[in-house]
C-alpha cells in the first residue's frame, strides 16, 4: 500500500502540533540507508526510493494525503514519495 497507514494513525491532535507543511525536518542518508526513521514520535519507513535532487540537508515534512502519509521536500514542491508507519 502506498503511503499507507496499515500500522498505525497520527490523531490529528498530534498531527496539527508536529506534522504538515509547517512542521519540517532533516531525513540523513543514514536514515535512508536504513530504510526507516523517526519523527514526531513516530517510526516511518521509506517505501519509494528518494528523489533525484533531493538532499538530504534540504527540509521536508510529512503530510498525510490522498489516503496515506507522504514526505514532501520544501525545496522542490511537486515530489512526493511514500512512507508508513511502523
Amino acid at each position: 500500500m502506498r503511503g499507507g497507514y496499515e500500522h498505525g494513525r497520527i490523531s490529528d491532535d498530534h498531527y496539527a502540533t508536529h506534522f504538515g507543511s509547517r512542521h519540517s525536518f532533516h531525513v540523513s542518508r543514514g536514515d535512508y540507508d536504513h530504510r526507516r526513521f523517526w519523527y514526531g514520535g513516530y517510526q516511518f519507513g521509506f517505501i519509494d526510493p528518494w528523489p533525484i535532487g533531493w538532499g538530504y540537508s534540504d527540509d521536508v515534512y510529512v503530510e498525510y494525503d490522498d489516503g496515506g502519509y507522504y514526505m514532501y521536500d520544501r525545496f522542490r514542491p511537486g515530489v512526493r514519495i511514500s512512507i508508513n508507519i511502523l
